[in-house]
């Protein structure tokens, strides 16, 4: 576990560098402990057959909100493309979410950012990752907020 402290520049870069380390399967479960971690939101990692894209389903404590997140473990030098991006926006319509996201220990290639922002899904990458280990503010509040689904 990551603890939060004063010293975030350092700590941000170990916790980066013990995720480079991580399995795919870790990977997605260190995001959910993370999405849990601030308090305002509850996680779960979804079954790994079946799950339509959608590794992680973080749900805001406040209003219900969900946000179907897509988990890329990539090499840091990988790039997500698009095709991340369009399987986050199906499955999390599939796990009736009122959004998505997709996050990797990379970055994303030009087209995923423009699809990401025709589609409204959030993209999370590696330097995202580092400034919410720093800071402490989450990277997952969509891009657009929109009413939960009923």
């Amino acid at each position: 576990m990551f603890a939060w402290s004063s010293g975030r520049g350092r700590l941000a870069n170990d916790l980066l560098a013990r995720w480079d380390a991580l399995d795919g399967i870790a990977f997605e479960q260190e995001i959910a402990r993370v999405v849990r971690r601030r308090g305002r939101y509850s996680a779960e990692v979804t079954p790994a057959t079946g799950d339509f894209g959608i590794e992680v389903i973080a749900r805001h404590r406040c209003g219900g909100r969900r946000t179907g997140i897509q988990v890329k473990r990539y090499q840091p030098a990988r790039r997500a493309g698009a095709a991340a991006v369009m399987e986050a926006h199906a499955g999390a319509a599939s796990h009736r979410c009122d959004a998505a996201a997709v996050v990797t220990i990379g970055r994303f290639t030009s087209a995923a950012v423009r699809l990401a922002e025709r589609l409204e899904v959030r993209l999370i990458d590696r330097a995202a990752l580092a400034a919410w280990a720093r800071t402490g503010r989450s990277p997952f509040e969509p891009a657009v907020t929109r009413p939960p689904r009923r």
